[in-house]
């Protein structure tokens, strides 16, 4: 059965490729960065033989690493696999544990997990002393790319409830804070040992990472070389029981996930509400109802909850790496804060703002209905933004208060986070104006209440999205140059003139792509609907 799985995953591959350029381009192109990252992993790890103890320290490291951006990278930026969606075979009569065999199958079908095995691999050249630890070697590569893959599959369905919920919401942003948390108490650690020290930071990393899956089963290649067999033999086996214990947690979770698909979509109770219309009353009508449905969409549907959890996330995460890595400036070297603080503003428009018809899917037929020309969408897209502009507004605004606390002393006088808010702002209009165009030029269809909110487009078009998105934020780079010389020909001093300029700036170019967006989308609207209007392949 695990055999028909992967068959079936690469005719879903070959037929998404099929007849399309771009997509068959994107494969392409994937394919080789898949390669160079596989070359450069195993020469990578090749490098390390003969380096010792050392060896053992940055492997334990790496596995980690691995394991861990495995686990939250697709979360973060590019989704995860859903080209086998569980939720497809819901009305088969297949056992939840042969469905989880076969679509952990075929989850190690792909460019990434065979380029991450090949990369991992490198570790039988470069961690090994002595023949018995090559095949510990092996099975330690084999046990960590088991585990990426049911960690890949697992955490979705462990956050659903939590995005389902009203009260998760809550759960999402307390563990949020703890996470964090522990991310400044990492770097405060860090922070005890000095440049010249780094060697001796790396060993007491490595000393706690060793007693994580990952680092025991680098450890345990170690500890074979060491002539430690029965400490490996621990080791593998405690990675093992971790993998087993995963795989149970896969299946049953996955049992749940088909046997309740669907279930609560009858038992939904509508609750009476005022009767004075819907949003603020100085908007048009459907600019106010279209603002009122985002906002409660954001806070209740699993699709756009993941959205604004992945936003924060990934804000939270510059923030920490902005508090790590600390960029001391000398002399007329240009903040490196002011081209942060426009990422961060493209980063949170273009997340939320670059597929508005994919999350709406069937129901864009709602839309097309009352759409009757291009002011009515224009109507739609007004009420879209705004809605973005209420819940990321708080965020960027957060986000340029911390910063410019731990920002060069020059920048944290008086003025000076102006200055960087004003960036945002600006960035941030641009993106949403840039992002609403991409949602009209290039949008894609996402699957049909899947098990998975995080859940990426279909075969092919990963790496098609990935791209659209780069491109659309090197237009928001060029666009900005206004934005760039105000920051820094007016410097932290005039902050307050940069936040009004950044702001109203960034206000027009939203304008303006709304409006390029509607008469171009009031057009192209069948030609999206064929598109979003089915779930995604």
């Amino acid at each position: 059965m695990a055999r028909d799985f992967v068959r079936l995953k690469l005719s879903l591959i070959a037929g998404g490729l099929r007849g399309d350029i771009t997509r068959t381009l994107a494969f392409v192109v994937g394919v080789a960065a898949g390669v160079a990252a596989a070359g450069a992993g195993f020469t990578g790890f090749a490098l390390l033989r003969g380096a010792g103890e050392a060896a053992g320290d940055v492997g334990v490291l790496v596995f980690t690493a691995f394991a861990l951006g495995w686990a939250v990278a697709p979360i973060f930026m590019f989704r995860s696999d859903e080209t086998l969606d569980p939720a497809r075979f819901a009305l088969l009569p297949l056992r939840p544990r042969t469905a989880a065999a076969g679509l952990l199958a075929a989850a190690a079908v792909g460019v990434a997990p065979i380029a991450g095995f090949i990369a991992l691999s490198g570790s039988v050249v470069g961690l090994t002393r002595g023949a018995p630890s090559v095949p510990v070697a092996v099975v330690a590569v084999a046990l960590t790319i088991l585990l990426c893959l049911l960690l890949g599959r697992t955490l979705p369905l462990l956050l659903l409830p939590v995005l389902r919920g009203r009260r998760g919401s809550d759960v999402m942003i307390a563990g949020m804070v703890l996470v964090v948390g522990a991310v400044v108490l990492g770097q405060w650690s860090i922070s005890l040992f000095g440049p010249e020290d780094i060697g001796v930071a790396v060993v007491a990393l490595a000393g706690w990472l060793r007693w994580a899956p990952p680092g025991m089963a680098a450890q345990a290649i170690a500890d074979v070389g060491a002539g430690a067999h029965g400490a490996a033999a621990l080791r593998l086996a405690a990675v093992a029981a971790v993998v087993a214990l995963l795989a149970w947690c896969w299946t049953r979770l996955l049992g749940r996930a088909l046997t309740g698909h669907g279930a609560t979509a009858g038992g939904t109770t509508v609750r009476a509400s005022h009767t004075g219309g819907f949003g603020p009353g100085w908007l048009p009508p459907r600019t106010a109802a279209v603002l009122a449905r985002e906002l409660r969409y954001a806070w209740r549907e699993p699709r756009r909850k993941a959205n604004v959890v992945t936003l924060v996330l990934m804000l939270g995460f510059l923030l920490m790496l902005t508090l790590v890595v600390r960029v001391e400036i000398e002399g007329p070297v240009p903040d490196p804060s002011v081209p942060l603080m426009l990422m961060v503003g493209s980063i949170s428009a273009l997340t939320l703002t670059s597929n508005y018809f994919g999350l709406q899917g069937a129901a864009l037929w709602t839309t097309a209905i009352t759409t009757a020309s291009a002011r009515d969408l224009r109507a739609e897209f007004s009420g879209a933004l705004l809605a973005l502009s209420v819940l990321c507004s708080p965020l960027l605004m957060a986000f340029t208060v911390l910063r410019s606390l731990s920002a060069a002393p020059e920048a944290q006088a008086g003025s000076g986070w102006m200055l960087y808010a004003g960036v945002a702002l600006g960035g941030f209009g641009l993106s949403l104006g840039v992002g609403v165009l991409m949602s009209v030029l290039l949008p894609y269809a996402l699957p049909e209440r899947s098990h998975n909110p995080f859940a990426g487009p279909g075969a092919g078009q990963g790496l098609v999205v990935s791209l659209a998105l780069c491109a659309a934020f090197i237009v928001v780079n060029i666009l900005a140059v206004p934005i760039y010389l105000a920051a820094y020909g007016l410097g932290p001093d005039r902050g307050l003139h940069v936040l009004i300029g950044g702001a109203l700036y960034g206000a027009a170019a939203a304008g303006a792509g709304v409006a390029i967006a509607a008469g171009t989308g009031a057009r192209r609207l069948p030609e999206i609907m064929a598109k979003v209007g089915r779930p995604a392949d």
